[in-house]
């Protein structure tokens, strides 16, 4: 690292890497592989956050381990294959590790779905909000359904940050979506819970 610092200092235009053709290949097989395990109920739903970063990762180790053999003058050719081997048998030795860590620290995806509602309630300043009002504002990636939020709001009520508004008469129509109330503080406690993080 050292002597790449020191090579790339007079640099004024930053220098790309690039990728081999069959190691462009390998980073696709590599995605194509991991976002079924990203999936809801898939085993690595509960670290989404961390591993949809593992293969730019990998590509990323891939570029310092090619560097560190072919400096100080080979740096133009393409990133070869067997570097993005090598990266991806590091980056999944480190998906190992977090997966450990993470089941260590308990980590909760309620309890993560819960802290990404009260913060979308934070930042918008709400006092009471739908469900759906909920569902449409924060993102798709996380509530793939309007019922994935269920888990979450009740998490908030049980912790005291929601309470369930008194539910509107029949409309004839389809049922009203039940109102959300929010805590006067719960903002406060929203930045202080991040703070904490």
């Amino acid at each position: 690292m050292s002597r790449l610092v020191l090579l790339l200092a007079e640099q004024h235009e930053p220098l790309r890497l690039r990728l081999h053709r069959d190691a462009d290949r390998h980073i696709l097989d590599l995605e194509r592989h991991l976002e079924p395990r990203l999936a809801p109920h898939a085993e690595l739903a509960h670290i989404t956050d961390w591993a949809s970063k593992l293969n730019g990762a990998i590509a990323r180790l891939a570029g310092l381990l090619f560097l560190a053999e072919v400096l100080p003058t080979g740096w133009g050719a393409p990133v070869p294959v067997r570097h993005v081997e090598a990266a991806t048998r590091l980056g999944h030795y480190f998906l190992g590790h977090a997966l450990a860590v993470f089941d260590q620290m308990g980590a909760d995806p309620t309890l993560d779905d819960a802290r990404v509602v009260l913060n979308w309630v934070a930042r918008t300043g709400r006092r009471a909000f739908t469900r759906r009002a909920a569902f449409t504002g924060l993102s798709r990636a996380r509530f793939r359904k309007v019922a994935d939020l269920d888990p979450a709001l009740q998490l908030l009520h049980d912790h005291g940050f929601l309470r369930l508004g008194a539910s509107s008469g029949p409309t004839g129509g389809r049922p009203a979506s039940p109102v959300w109330e929010v805590h006067p503080r719960a903002a406060q406690a929203a930045e202080a819970a991040e703070g904490r993080r």
